[in-house]
């Protein structure tokens, strides 16, 4: 009995080990097989994000807006409202000899009505009031705190009067191209490089950030995105001039249906206003 018990103790613990040595084999086969799962689940979705993040890019550039479209949608509409008023908060750089480059700027209320009156209201950052006045009849600008005008006949459209006042006489009238119904045609013929920068929000309002070149210059529109594609800001760079001087405008407070009667565009001389004589051709161009 003494020498059968060892033998008997033995064969008592063999199934015992073997049936650890089998539970310790299923486990380490079912961690194999749960981990070769994890490792295709994580493939599979790799793979499937992989491909929708490609399918989204896709997509989105296909979404992408034309800048080129956008910026002839906005001067094909502007050039098309048969009338407007809206406010210019304008700032413009000035080089100095020194090399200085300040900045001074100008609020310009101007309302528009097609296809033969303007006006402009200016109030300088000094305080000072400036105008310009056309009624189908003639052209007049004036200085409230010099209290001087000048004055000269011209018949014909607002868009002949602008050329005229700019080319003819030789005057200054920034943004001038907003006024006019030629702005898509200056558009298609003097901006090239038209780019997308990005969306942008300008005071609520939501904007395409447009940017451009022209010869000697560069420009970067905003325009509104949704149905009416307003200009809500532009920079202008003066890149051909020494310290690239700037020139910024926000435009707000666009009203597209005000009331705008004749008399609004008539020139009132100040009481004893100094008149200016000025330089014209002596026949001025046939309107259009």
């Amino acid at each position: 009995e003494r020498r059968d018990h060892p033998v008997r103790a033995r064969s008592k613990r063999v199934p015992q080990v073997e049936g650890e040595r089998t539970q310790a084999i299923a486990a380490r086969t079912k961690g194999e097989e749960m981990h070769r799962a994890s490792v295709i689940a994580l493939v599979l979705r790799a793979w499937l994000t992989s491909g929708t993040a490609a399918g989204d890019q896709e997509e989105g550039a296909a979404r992408e807006p034309d800048p080129r479209a956008i910026l002839n949608r906005m001067a094909t509409h502007l050039a098309g409202l048969p009338a407007f008023v809206v406010t210019q908060l304008v700032a413009y750089d000035v080089v100095q000899p020194d090399g200085r480059t300040l900045e001074f700027g100008e609020t310009r209320r101007v309302a528009v009505r097609r296809p033969d009156r303007a006006r402009i209201d200016e109030e300088q950052r000094d305080g000072s009031l400036r105008g310009f006045r056309f009624d189908g009849r003639q052209i007049a600008v004036f200085d409230l705190d010099e209290n001087v005008y000048a004055a000269v006949p011209k018949r014909g459209s607002l868009d002949a009067a602008i050329d005229y006042f700019l080319d003819d006489l030789g005057m200054r009238l920034p943004l001038a191209e907003l006024l006019s119904t030629d702005l898509p045609k200056v558009v298609e013929r003097d901006l090239r490089d038209v780019t997308l920068v990005d969306a942008a929000v300008l005071n609520g309002v939501p904007c395409h950030h447009l940017t451009a070149r022209a010869d000697s210059a560069d420009l970067q529109v905003w325009v509104e995105q949704g149905k009416a594609p307003l200009p809500r800001r532009v920079v202008i760079t003066y890149k051909a001039e020494p310290g690239r001087p700037q020139f910024r405008a926000d435009l707000t407070g666009w009203d597209l249906s005000p009331d705008l009667p004749d008399d609004f565009f008539e020139f009132e001389m100040a009481e004893g206003a100094e008149r200016i004589p000025v330089s014209a051709p002596a026949t001025p161009g046939p309107g259009r």
